[in-house]
């Protein structure tokens, strides 16, 4: 099992659909007692890019919330305030097994940190300053 985790290892669903479902029965539950305005989940079609904080695959929704995304998974939901996010950039399948790679030799899920535009290069330069091997 690998130590960079997503939307399915965090929410506990198997699928995007598990996910949808989870999802919109929150969002129900949170305007039944008054917390959101809409009981339903909406589109946000702006861009959003992924990144990992704390050895977790994140997104930023409009509303300030970080959100779990799944690589692969063809948007990120947000339980905090409804939004539906269908436009994440989030690197391609080799650029991020080798961040998750680099990300994973750090012993400890808090150092787990990568932002869009870093480079593996940097990464790797940060683990070697911190005496971690690969």
């Amino acid at each position: 099992m690998g130590r960079i985790r997503g939307a399915s290892r965090l929410h506990n669903v198997k699928t995007p659909e598990e996910l949808a479902a989870k999802h919109e029965a929150e969002i129900r539950a949170r305007a039944d007692l008054g917390l959101l305005d809409v009981a339903i989940p909406f589109v946000a079609s702006t861009l959003v890019h992924a990144r990992v904080d704390g050895g977790e695959w994140l997104i930023d929704c409009e509303c300030g919330a970080g959100n779990a995304v799944e690589p692969g998974w063809p948007e990120a939901r947000c339980f905090a305030c409804g939004a539906v996010h269908t436009v994440v950039a989030i690197p391609d399948e080799e650029t991020r097994l080798n961040i998750e790679h680099v990300l994973s030799c750090r012993p400890l899920a808090r150092n787990r940190w990568w932002r869009h535009g870093e480079d593996l290069v940097g990464l790797a330069i940060e683990n070697a300053e911190h005496g971690v091997r690969f």
